[in-house]
């Protein structure tokens, strides 16, 4: 990774009484894909519309650095610094064509002109539009304007793309297009900063995640180290066959106190969490640790020598899509973790 691109200083955002934004910091570097995820109202628009300068905050500033390493204010951003590319709220056009408003949209940011047909019509194939070249837009489908407004987000190849929502009423191939073509635009040392709801795409695509909840910044990290930080590791257990009716309660406690027990689980906290579930109807037990690589294998050991009579192991993984929506769960509120609940 390179050098810091954008930064978050203290910003603070209300609207009336509300906070939107309350005390908020982070920086963002140089060929990054930066997740920002949190419930509805936690300010994850607000956040994309200051940077877009769409909003200007009450408090605090928000810098960027061009390529020769100099900061500015966002707001006084002139078009010789960072080029931008912006997908914020409902795309809604002008009574025009695709191509029509490309091309007025690539001249307003100083595209090439002996380009600009080739940019254009590269992107609609891309996409799947080209066909729709010099068709009014009105006649687009909502899936058809959402891949026309990323367009026009990444139309002169800005170095910092901001994204809000931008997968929604997508079918799952234009997903994948448009999750490859974020993927390239890292690779060509560009930056994304991407709001969205879409728990999955942003665990495949993103290298790390700010998780913002009531207006301030829980976390920020890699998905894997905010999960080691709030526990939400899980080990999923298979079983051949449910535990004996009249043994469940019984074994399942002496396994809990087993892993309670195993080296560094209780200095890391792991005794104030939800440590153990159990499904008899789909034959599986949850794990909850700290994600440390000694204790998954310890666990392991645990399990298949000193209750290898009670348990029949199937197989033995962590389930990576539950990971990330418990972590975003736990993190903002959305559901409450009961302590030392055994199902």
């Amino acid at each position: 990774m390179s050098d810091t691109i954008l930064k978050f200083e203290h910003v603070t955002r209300k609207f009336g009484s509300f906070v939107a934004l309350d005390d908020v910091s982070f920086d963002i570097k140089r060929q990054e894909i930066i997740g920002l995820v949190g419930p509805n109202g936690a300010g994850k628009t607000t956040t994309l519309k200051i940077i877009a300068n769409l909003l200007k905050p009450h408090s605090g500033r928000i810098l960027l650095k061009n390529s020769e390493g100099i900061f500015q204010e966002a707001h006084n951003v002139s078009q010789e610094f960072v080029e931008q590319g912006f997908l914020i709220d409902i795309p809604d056009f002008y009574n025009t064509n695709s191509w029509i408003l490309l091309k007025h949209l690539a001249i307003i940011r100083h595209y090439p002109n002996h380009n600009i047909e080739h940019r254009v019509d590269q992107l609609l194939k891309f996409f799947d539009l080209y066909k729709w070249k010099y068709v009014k837009i009105k006649k687009f489908s909502k899936g058809m304007k959402q891949k026309l407004a990323f367009i026009t987000a990444i139309l002169n190849e800005p170095e910092l793309i901001v994204l809000d929502e931008p997968q929604t009423g997508l079918d799952p191939e234009s997903r994948i297009k448009i999750r490859e073509y974020m993927k390239s635009f890292k690779e060509r040392g560009k930056t994304v900063l991407i709001s969205s709801h879409l728990l999955d795409e942003i665990r495949e695509i993103c290298d790390k995640i700010i998780i913002i909840s009531k207006g301030k910044i829980i976390g920020f990290d890699t998905i894997d180290n905010l999960e080691m930080r709030f526990k939400t590791k899980q080990i999923r257990i298979d079983l051949y066959h449910p535990l004996k009716k009249d043994h469940e309660q019984e074994v399942l406690t002496r396994i809990e106190y087993g892993i309670r027990n195993l080296s560094g689980m209780i200095s890391n906290g792991i005794e104030e969490e939800t440590m153990l579930t159990y499904d008899s109807t789909d034959k599986s037990m949850t794990i909850y640790y700290d994600g440390s690589r000694e204790n998954k294998r310890d666990i392991f050991k645990l399990l298949s020598e000193k209750f290898a009579e009670e348990l029949e192991i199937l197989e033995f993984y962590e389930p990576k899509r539950s990971q990330l929506e418990k972590l975003y769960a736990q993190t903002t509120g959305s559901t409450q973790i009961k302590s030392k609940e055994l199902k």
